[in-house]
């Protein structure tokens, strides 16, 4: 695979290494529960929370806020859906007083190919391209597995 394209998928892989330490101590709001199964896919492990779950917007945000021990990390579709509701939720969340993160959706986003615009897309394509580059699964990725099968 070209050089450049390499150097702007291990960008993604450092900004997705960052999000799931970042997971540890801040919740991550998505959109749907196949964002939520993405991002575990990818290693997160802390609170991830599916917005689109018959609540409120307000409702919501004044528990998040009321929970989230110093911010909330926004992780929705880099659609136009998803650049209204991250207004929304910024708007919401800042009110009720918590610190909100959406610099993980923006440098996400940078290092993305164009076709990629939504999370639960973000799994398969890094799981895609971390095989072609280094011949493991996520789960081995994640877990400093050996590879599957080494190139001679």
């Amino acid at each position: 695979m070209p050089t450049l394209e390499r150097e702007r998928f291990d960008r993604l892989l450092a900004v997705l290494d960052e999000l799931v330490d970042a997971n540890t101590d801040a919740p991550i709001l998505v959109e749907g529960p196949r964002d939520v199964a993405a991002l575990r896919a990818l290693g997160c492990a802390g609170v991830v929370t599916a917005v689109n779950r018959g609540v409120s917007l307000v409702s919501l945000c004044e528990s998040v806020a009321a929970a989230a021990p110093r911010r909330v990390i926004l992780l929705t579709d880099w659609d136009r859906r998803g650049e209204r509701l991250v207004e929304d939720l910024s708007r919401l969340l800042f009110a009720n007083g918590a610190r909100v993160d959406r610099a993980y959706r923006d440098r996400i986003r940078s290092n993305l190919d164009t076709g990629v615009n939504d999370v639960e897309a973000l799994s398969a394509y890094v799981g895609t391209r971390v095989d072609a580059y280094f011949g493991l699964t996520l789960a081995e990725r994640r877990g400093g597995v050996a590879p599957r099968h080494i190139s001679l």
